[in-house]
């Protein structure tokens, strides 16, 4: 099975992660550890390389288990992000998706597209129906990516979220492939 990948633009490419970008990863979530910290609770099992390359790993056993693509988000051929479609649902047709990025390319539209190329593989190629995203509620440059895709919000799911030693509402937004606005 050959490793998933997406090319974005000439400069952007989404590439499934892998052992060998265990390093990278690494120091990606350690430059930006206290920001990702505040909105994602695995972040802080990211302590070493070492430990970088075992969550690598088992998102590979999730991939070839057809349950998951974590892949990271390269520009110029430099990890700056990640991007995942994961607890993927075979039975119901729908999976959700997270994202990062490295606060030096906030507000670039990186994730934005990232976000959108995934949402177009995830219908026309798994032909899935339902797209999930859950972003905290006080993450304001988080939620602007569904919003700018055309996701519905669905609701707030109230203490849904357990990070820092206190609960975060997350607030649901979802996609289906009948909607035309994708």
């Amino acid at each position: 099975m050959s490793l998933w990948k997406m090319n974005i633009d000439s400069s952007i490419m989404l590439h499934l992660l892998e052992p060998a970008h265990s390093r990278d990863l690494y120091l990606l979530i350690k430059k930006n550890r206290a920001y990702l910290a505040e909105w994602l609770p695995w972040v802080q099992h990211t302590d070493s390389i070492e430990n970088t390359n075992v969550m690598i790993s088992s998102w590979l056993q999730q991939y070839h288990a057809q349950n998951g693509i974590f892949a990271g988000i390269f520009m110029n051929h430099k990890l700056v992000g990640s991007i995942s479609l994961h607890t993927i649902d075979w039975q119901n047709k729908q999976a959700s998706i997270g994202y990062l990025v490295d606060q030096v390319y906030q507000g670039k539209g990186l994730i934005t597209k990232s976000v959108n190329h995934l949402i177009h593989y995830t219908f026309s190629h798994l032909h899935l129906h339902r797209i999930e995203i859950k972003c905290a509620l006080k993450n304001d440059k988080s939620r602007k990516i569904p919003e700018k895709l055309g996701f519905t919000q669905e609701g707030v799911l109230r203490d849904s979220e357990y990070i820092n030693n206190q609960f975060h509402d997350l607030v649901l937004y979802s996609l289906l492939s009948t909607d035309h606005n994708w």
